[in-house]
């Protein structure tokens, strides 16, 4: 037998083995194992970066949503302190003047505290919220001391505390009189501040959750 019928007889007995049914089965049963192997490293994989991103957004909204409830909580207090103010100026006790003045001072020192933090509060509301809720904040429309009209929270506090202090620069004055007017103005200003501080409350909460859904 010459080397190549030899060759031949070789390459036919491994083309045997491997086109055999147990050779078959045994690549397939390899190669269904490399899939299957790839395939769970590919779904791990995939839902490791999920999670990594639920945990990222989940971060943020609690960021979010504590910033805004911290925020609230200072609004209301500063709103509760001219409630209480606007009740004393209607009180019938001799003490009320005095009284009402040295509360009216310590909401300057509120108010200043106010205006000293106003640009961290916004700069964590367009960071953290979205930056149309920085500018219903505030959108330094105060910068026109004849405001009438207010489309920011700020705006709102600037025209009731300046409707406030019209009313304490005549306390100031024993023989003075706060007029209706006056008086009605207070009141119809802190209506308005105190639905703004609710409205903003719950749209900066919607528009979180919206913003943090959306990414």
């Amino acid at each position: 037998m010459t080397e190549q019928q030899q060759q031949s007889i070789r390459d036919d007995s491994a083309w045997g083995v491997l086109n055999s049914d147990l050779s078959r089965m045994l690549i397939g049963f390899v190669l269904a194992a490399l899939v299957g192997t790839l395939l769970l490293q590919w779904y791990q994989d995939r839902n490791l970066e999920q999670q990594r991103q639920f945990e990222v957004i989940k971060r943020r909204l609690d960021e979010g949503q504590n910033f805004i409830d911290e925020l609230s909580e200072i609004m209301n207090m500063r709103v509760a302190h001219l409630r209480h103010l606007e009740k004393l100026l209607y009180s019938r006790n001799s003490d009320a003047r005095r009284e009402t003045l040295r509360e009216w001072r310590e909401a300057s020192e509120s108010r200043q505290r106010w205006n000293a933090k106003l640009g961290v509060y916004q700069n964590k509301a367009v960071r953290l919220i979205s930056p149309g809720i920085g500018t219903k904040l505030n959108n330094f429309e105060t910068d026109n001391t004849a405001l009438t009209n207010p489309g920011s929270i700020n705006g709102h506090f600037f025209v009731c505390n300046r409707a406030f202090t019209n009313v304490i620069k005549c306390l100031r004055d024993s023989e003075c009189k706060p007029t209706e007017t006056q008086l009605k103005d207070v009141h119809e200003r802190l209506i308005q501040l105190d639905n703004a501080v609710d409205g903003f409350a719950d749209e900066a909460s919607s528009v979180l959750l919206a913003t943090k859904k959306a990414e």
